[in-house]
């Protein structure tokens, strides 16, 4: 017994399991996981890449606020008089803070992303629930105008 491995092959058994469910709806199992299958891979392809750009970004920012704190530190260490000290605990406050703003930034940019990859995705699933529903309406009454007429 040879052994196929080819995508249609890949997607079929992976929606098997959920064809049986699909049917007691009256959705065409395989059609409807493989939609709902695509639909997934690319919420999760999506969400994947906003952390990748967003935890990137994350790491390039504390990267630069290390360096920077640690010129703030060579500044008190080298500060001879108050105004020296002064100057220096100010970088260092002030690299903190811009730190910190750009976190915020940075997740708050991910966020926005995550929430409007969500919004698709449930966009197009109550898009595909609706179309479904109106399908199998449409089947329903077709047997019940059939009686009619007779």
């Amino acid at each position: 017994m040879q052994m196929m491995t080819t995508e249609h092959d890949h997607a079929t058994s992976e929606s098997e399991p959920f064809a049986s469910l699909f049917g007691w709806w009256g959705a065409e199992g395989n059609r409807a996981a493989k939609a709902g299958l695509k639909n997934i891979r690319q919420l999760t392809a999506d969400l994947q890449q906003a952390f990748s750009e967003a935890y990137s970004d994350e790491i390039k920012t504390l990267s630069a606020a290390n360096d920077r704190v640690s010129r703030s530190f060579q500044g008190f260490r080298e500060s001879r008089r108050p105004e020296e000290f002064l100057a220096a605990q100010m970088d260092l406050f002030t690299t903190l803070m811009e730190n910190a703003s750009h976190q915020i930034k940075t997740w708050s940019a991910f966020g926005t992303k995550v929430q409007g990859y969500c919004a698709v995705a449930t966009r197009e699933a109550a898009e595909a629930m609706t179309n479904r529903s109106r399908e199998i309406a449409a089947k329903a009454e077709e047997p019940a105008s059939r009686r009619s007429a007779r």
